[in-house]
């Protein structure tokens, strides 16, 4: 059983420290099954009769991060990936404890008020794992997205090290944007700081990324009816909102239904905190409630800033709507 943290700070900073430490264990716990090649890959239906992988190493990872929450926050909602064979894999293993950490990601910052006295049963925890490449969680308070935390257990190497060390991005609704890479440890700003990526994202070519995976001719017609200078295509949608938010894309085009509501919760916040917003293709933003459906069936649209919000949606195909309507 892990040591209760201070119970005199707020829940959700609680939660969020707490969920932070999870998925950075959790990426440790990843980055250690793939580099000793003891990974099964394994497959399950998706929507429209696609097959999704996901491996050991993704079941593993989320059973880290669903029982460290639990552990302290026993009554919370956390709606995953792989809900019910996590459940099983807990059952049957005897998964580590996350090590508390002393770190403060907030940096001395004061809790909004409207997230001061939160009831841990109006709160849900959506988790989701893109291929053992990254690790989402996102905190949704009455159905809105208030906190969001993006792990990637190999993002790049640094200096003259060839070994490819992990990030960690967060983002709580009215605190901002914070990163910490390696080893857990006194968390920077990030980067790339928002208002000079929505400065250079307005200034610059314009660039769409879209889904890597799932190029049905619908998502190709919208994004070429935007007459991008360039298209990125790369996986995960957490990976790709860090790409708005690091100003390597201007939009996110994705008028699909192969998104679900794990993949963008965490990573809506992240880009709300930027000045960003994350809407399906008719602007309505999504309802992460414990009762709505997992899939977001009417697509994802994302970028820098409200009014480019405006000129993207404006500018996807009729016709690629009421395909996603109907």
């Amino acid at each position: 059983m892990a040591a209760a943290l201070n119970t005199s700070i707020p829940f959700i900073l609680r939660l969020v420290h707490r969920s932070i430490a999870a998925a950075h264990q959790a990426g440790l716990e990843i980055r250690k099954l793939l580099e000793s090649g003891d990974v099964e890959a394994l497959s399950k239906p998706g929507h429209d009769g696609e097959l999704d992988v996901y491996t050991a190493a993704d079941l593993s990872s989320q059973g880290i991060i669903e029982s460290s929450i639990s552990d302290i926050f026993p009554v919370i909602k956390i709606i995953g990936e792989e809900d019910d064979r996590v459940r099983d894999l807990v059952q049957r293993c005897e998964l580590k404890p996350v090590l508390e950490t002393v770190f403060d990601p907030f940096e001395g910052k004061e809790c909004p008020d409207a997230l001061k006295s939160v009831n841990v049963e109006d709160v849900v925890v959506w988790l989701g794992l893109v291929e053992h490449v990254t690790i989402l969680i996102g905190v949704a308070l009455m159905g809105k997205p208030v906190a969001g935390i993006v792990h990637q257990p190999f993002w790049k190497s640094l200096g003259n090290d060839k070994e490819l060390v992990g990030r960690t991005v967060w983002g709580i609704c009215g605190m901002g944007i914070g990163e910490t890479v390696g080893t857990l440890g006194t968390p920077t700003v990030l980067t790339c700081h928002p208002f000079q990526a929505i400065e250079r994202a307005a200034s610059s070519k314009t660039i769409v990324v879209t889904s890597r995976s799932h190029q049905a001719p619908h998502v190709v017609k919208a994004s070429e009816s935007i007459t991008p200078d360039e298209v990125i295509y790369a996986g995960g949608c957490g990976n790709k909102v860090l790409m708005l938010l690091e100003g390597k894309a201007n939009y996110y085009v994705y008028p699909s239904s192969g998104c679900k509501k794990w993949d963008t919760c965490g990573p809506e916040v992240l880009l709300n905190e930027a000045g960003g917003l994350l809407t399906d293709v008719f602007g309505s933003r999504y309802d992460y409630s414990p009762d709505v459906e997992h899939l977001n069936r009417l697509g994802v649209i994302a970028s820098v800033c409200p009014d480019a919000q405006k000129r993207i949606l404006c500018k996807i195909p009729e016709d690629v709507k009421i395909k996603l309507k109907g």
